[in-house]
């Protein structure tokens, strides 16, 4: 698993940078059953694909969340390929090599559901 990574230093909130390519594993078909997904994330934007499957769908709005407790929550929005919309919020650790969250969907009861991910 990625505990093994809690002992890296973290980053100050300034420094804190997401770009870059990122393997995921989400629930994307809201079983509980994880799927690889390839993310990749430049500054307030991004995409996302679901391996052997459908994409890419767009990620925007990432940001850190205004929870005032720490710059290492990040929220995003969603929307996929029909139009369908969302958002989400990642925990960041191991000094930005690892999210660790969940997604919901607007408009559709239930969730979260995971999304998780290390930089590649």
């Amino acid at each position: 698993g990625f505990d093994e990574l809690d002992d890296l230093p973290e980053l100050e909130p300034q420094h804190l940078c997401l770009d870059g390519t990122w393997s995921c594993r989400v629930d994307y078909y809201k079983s509980g059953n994880l799927v690889e997904t390839t993310m990749c994330i430049e500054g307030a934007g991004g995409s996302y694909r679901i391996a052997g499957g459908s994409g890419p769908h767009r990620l925007f709005e990432i940001q850190a969340a205004d929870s005032g407790a720490s710059a290492k929550e990040v929220a995003f929005r969603w929307v996929n390929r029909t139009g369908q919309t969302g958002r989400g919020i990642w925990a960041v650790r191991a000094a930005g090599s690892i999210l660790d969250g969940s997604w919901t969907q607007d408009g559709v009861l239930g969730g979260p559901w995971q999304w998780t991910g290390m930089k590649t």
